[in-house]
């Protein structure tokens, strides 16, 4: 199975190389930060198992929603996958699903997509991927009640949240971003130095025509 943190770096380093990105699975918050961007992921294929009665399942609604931000050369991805609870047991809790490796191949490989194009402002378009087809056979309808991305809003059959209204897919957070490029440092101004100029012309003129009055006298 692969791990999503190493998978990541390695597919954005073949494009920033020389940028610093993480990811971790620490999202718990799902209202975006002033200057971040959310994307989400909705619609994969995943295997459940209930860690209290080993109940097994298997479900095409999993959700996984990113949190991405970049500041000059540092980049950060908080990530959330969301869970289904069993609905065999009297008291279950949300199980985290597993992905195959090319869910997590094609999770990515979005996700990157949207970096360059949302955080760097880059037109390059990567080539797509097929979206991974399960063989397996899904009997019964979405229960709602046992998603938890249909809980907070996230799952299609749950509604979509507020501040995703505009696009399920990417949306960027309120505000624009804080900094997606380092900030440029530029040399003084040359209007401000015509300023100057003419301000100094002009006091030196009303003080040469005060001392010309004055000698005058």
């Amino acid at each position: 199975m692969l791990n999503w943190e190493s998978e990541f770096k390695k597919k954005i380093a073949e494009y920033k190389p020389w940028d610093k990105w993480t990811l971790t699975k620490d999202l718990e918050n799902s209202q975006v930060p002033h200057g971040w961007h959310c994307y989400e992921q909705r619609n994969l294929f995943a295997r459940f198992k209930c860690s209290s009665c080993s109940h097994s399942w298997k479900s095409a609604q999993a959700t996984i929603v990113f949190h991405v931000h970049l500041d000059c050369s540092s980049g950060q991805v908080k990530m959330r996958v969301f869970g289904q609870k069993c609905n065999r047991c009297a008291s279950p809790k949300y199980e985290e699903p597993s992905f195959q490796d090319d869910t997590v191949v094609f999770v990515l490989h979005n996700l990157v997509h949207k970096i360059l194009q949302n955080c760097y402002r880059e037109s390059r378009v990567l080539l797509p991927l097929p979206p991974p087809v399960s063989e397996d056979l899904l009997e019964g309808p979405h229960k709602s009640e046992n998603c938890e991305a249909c809980k907070h809003g996230f799952c299609l059959r749950g509604g979509t949240p507020p501040f995703l209204a505009h696009s399920f897919q990417w949306e960027k957070s309120v505000g624009e971003p804080s900094s997606l490029t380092c900030p440029i440092k530029r040399g003084p101004n040359r209007e401000s130095f015509g300023e100057v100029a003419c301000c100094f012309i002009l006091v030196s003129m009303v003080m040469f025509l005060l001392l010309l009055s004055i000698s005058r006298k």
